[in-house]
């Protein structure tokens, strides 16, 4: 039996109950697939894997699956919903969930004048909430903070991240996460901390920006260093070498076959 761990734990229901579990699963398993080189040694420290039984194979990257046709047709109607154009979008997309310190964001934003109160940015969490013990109300009412706490359709994930110069990965804790396999395809500079594979792409070539630890403090001289110098984020963006590079090493080709070799 071969295993691929995306996490290590589900990031939902009872942690002890889950790793009681996954304790004796994991022993279980003939091979182990994880995507990092943090997450096999998390493996064998938490859960005394054996190495040689772990296989770090990366998460390939993940193509907008969309209706094009229903896209093109509604992007009008998203010009004037959202008016963005101009601004520097910093944007936070998809399901919301502690783990992925999208409350630690919100706060960081409502309590930094320079941020809340720019003419030059605007800040877009929309997705919805999928966990209670994140309070992300305190954006309400600030006007450069698009917040809505709803699903979002394939059409209009896709427009706004075309429309992201910025995206934001806060997170608290993750293997890998498929958001950023995402929007790499759409060469979209990222911001993202230090946590199990996060960073790793980053590693391959510079198609963003590292915060070292999940702290308020981290995240908000990012986003205002980021804010003070737009022409860092342009650099990134129109770095096409880079971006070739990071898709090339995270593509399907090369982790099909890895993962065949490995059966």
């Amino acid at each position: 039996v071969v295993f691929t761990a995306h996490n290590i734990l589900p990031h939902q229901g009872n942690e002890k109950k889950n790793v009681d579990v996954f304790q004796k699963a994991y022993h279980a398993f003939d091979r182990i697939i994880v995507h990092s080189q943090a997450t096999k040694e998390e493996l064998i420290q938490t859960f005394h894997v054996t190495p040689d039984k772990i296989a770090v194979i990366n998460h390939g990257i993940l193509p907008l699956e969309y209706d094009v046709q229903k896209y093109e047709n509604n992007c009008h109607i998203y010009d004037e919903k959202y008016a963005i154009n101009g601004k520097i979008v910093f944007s936070a997309l998809g399901y919301q969930n502690y783990y992925k310190g999208t409350d630690l964001l919100a706060k960081v934003w409502a309590e930094t004048p320079e941020l809340r109160e720019s003419q030059n940015c605007i800040l877009i969490i929309k997705g919805k909430v999928n966990d209670s013990s994140i309070d992300l109300s305190v954006v309400n009412g600030i006007n450069n903070v698009i917040f809505e706490p709803q699903r979002i359709s394939d059409e209009e994930f896709v427009y706004l991240l075309r429309h992201t110069d910025v995206y934001l990965l806060p997170y608290r804790d993750i293997s890998q996460s498929g958001a950023l396999m995402t929007v790499m395809t759409e060469h979209i500079p990222v911001l993202a901390t230090n946590v199990g594979g996060l960073a790793e792409p980053l590693a391959v070539a510079p198609i963003g920006w590292v915060i070292s630890h999940p702290t308020p403090e981290n995240l908000k001289q990012a986003l205002l260093d980021l804010l003070d110098h737009p022409e860092k984020i342009k650099a990134v963006k129109d770095d096409s070498n880079s971006w070739n590079t990071v898709c090339q090493h995270y593509g399907w080709e090369h982790i099909g076959k890895q993962t065949q070799q490995l059966y």
